[in-house]
């Protein structure tokens, strides 16, 4: 849908049959009172169940492509800075026409001198005649072209030099004396659209600007045999193999992971799901309240949303830099939400372990263009801490509001992209709390059922899918049976 406007959405009927389709670098909010101590965390305790999903009618989905496999067998040299890498992409061409150029997202090119490009090439008599990588793409040339619908397999062969991770700087990708963090390393097919292609964009000054299609991993990792004491946190579960640990996981956004030979390990079941906390050990206790807090969010989200969080396992990895970051099956929580804790839930520890738990929902399970649509993650994201607080710590709802969101100008309009902001601030004042609350005065508009079998809704009918505004919104109004053009005009329209 173009950014420069919003149109009047369609009757009831033609919805239903269009219904398909991290904190980024998190800062941290001014601290608007002291939170007192409270040590003890509530224990699970799941309250007003939502209404069942039943407003939209299940309409047949049109048949998406094969999804992407990626076989990654990757060495990790003795200083952990360093990856040498065999990496085979089998992809159909999701086009309509012959390809002829084939791009790849290489994040890692971003940072200089970190991705080294040794060998390329393609199956089925395919040839690729050029290679050209700029920014955050590799461009290959494809000869001849592949067919609409047929299957190839790209073999690549890279070093990975990883970047320090300086002192207050916001990135997961590279080292610090604590830890080697490897997001977002290894190239892989953007997700592609009739509407709009191929969906890959450049980095911006705030947010962030990659789009996941859904895609299944076998990963092999290498590890130096002469630090045996590194343990390693992944997104998906590990099986041990020589000298390493094997993955394998179906229908993920990526595959991410972590090493340190510091880290302390606990773990707690939060149904299906295994939660495993990566944790350092002089935050022995803070681990401890961050895996709570997670396990209650898993609880509460799954029933809230009727519908699980899409892998059985979950790692909180405690970051050695200053943000929080959501990952598919697994998240970065920084080291200063853990000092800073002071046993309460009135604590970033617990906002942010919350908001990006509710990520696995709002990213994993239902993905979106992070770039071009970046409120409805994290507007979602945000306003599932306000949910887990009501239902969980209902005697807190009105101080999240007064301390989340009413300190500051909620201004600006929903269809801003990333690149329309300079500054965190003025990004999260307008995607984050300006989304907060155009989602409270939908649900004050069409009531608590209405609006929560309508997340329900959006949540099943987009699983596993690249969804837009559009999508909600039309969902929304299905559900609903109600014109929100008034709503969608003040928030969507500059």
């Amino acid at each position: 849908m173009p950014k420069s406007g919003w149109v009047r959405l369609l009757p009831f009927l033609i919805v239903c049959l269009l219904v398909s389709g991290c904190l980024p670098a998190t800062q941290s909010l001014p601290r608007s009172e002291p939170a007192p101590t409270t040590p003890a965390i509530p224990p699970t305790e799941i309250l007003s169940p939502s209404a069942t999903p039943s407003a939209l009618p299940e309409t047949p989905l049109p048949a998406a492509p094969e999804r992407p496999h990626y076989q990654i067998d990757a060495r990790l040299a003795e200083d952990l800075r360093t990856l040498q890498v065999q990496e085979e992409i089998r992809l159909t061409n999701p086009t309509d026409a012959a390809l002829e150029s084939l791009p790849l997202v290489v994040e890692a090119n971003g940072f200089a001198g970190a991705f080294e490009l040794l060998k390329a090439s393609a199956s089925n008599g395919i040839e690729i005649q050029e290679k050209t990588i700029k920014d955050n793409q590799l461009k290959l040339q494809l000869q001849p072209a592949l067919p609409a619908g047929e299957t190839l397999t790209l073999a690549l062969e890279y070093n990975l030099h990883l970047p320090p991770i300086r002192p207050g700087e916001s990135q997961v990708f590279g080292y610090t004396q604590k830890q080697t963090n490897l997001a977002d390393w290894y190239p892989f097919l953007p997700a592609f659209t009739t509407e709009d292609g191929w969906l890959v964009h450049p980095a911006a000054e705030v947010g962030e600007h990659t789009v996941y299609p859904a895609a299944d991993f076998d990963v092999q990792l290498h590890l130096p045999q002469l630090n045996p004491a590194l343990v390693v946190a992944a997104s998906a579960r590990a099986e041990t193999i020589a000298d390493g640990y094997a993955y394998h996981v179906e229908a993920a956004r990526n595959f991410t992971w972590s090493a340190s030979q510091d880290y302390r390990v606990s773990t707690r079941q939060a149904g299906p799901v295994t939660v495993t906390s990566y944790a350092y050990p002089a935050t022995e206790l803070q681990a401890r309240a961050a895996l709570e807090y997670t396990v209650q969010a898993v609880d509460y989200f799954t029933k809230q949303f009727a519908v699980e969080p899409p892998h059985t396992q979950l790692s909180i990895v405690q970051a050695d830099f200053p943000d929080g970051m959501e990952f598919d099956s697994l998240y970065f929580l920084s080291q200063r939400f853990y000092y800073g804790f002071d046993g309460s839930p009135r604590s970033y520890l617990a906002l942010i372990a919350v908001h990006e738990t509710a990520h696995q929902w709002w990213y994993a399970r239902v993905g979106s263009d992070q770039a071009l649509d970046p409120w409805l993650d994290e507007a979602l994201c945000t306003y599932s801490e306000l949910l887990f607080y009501e239902n969980l710590n209902p005697e807190l709802a009105k101080w999240w509001w007064g301390f989340r969101v009413e300190p500051y100008a909620a201004s600006g309009n929903l269809s801003m992209t990333i690149y329309d902001f300079s500054d965190f601030l003025t990004y999260r004042n307008s995607i984050y709390l300006r989304g907060v609350k155009f989602l409270q005065a939908v649900r004050q508009t069409v009531g608590d059922d209405a609006f929560f079998s309508a997340l329900q809704a959006y949540a099943n009918l987009n699983s596993g899918r690249i969804a837009s505004s559009q999508d909600l919104l039309n969902t929304f109004t299905a559900s609903t049976h109600l014109d929100l053009g008034e709503l969608e005009s003040e928030y969507f329209q500059p």
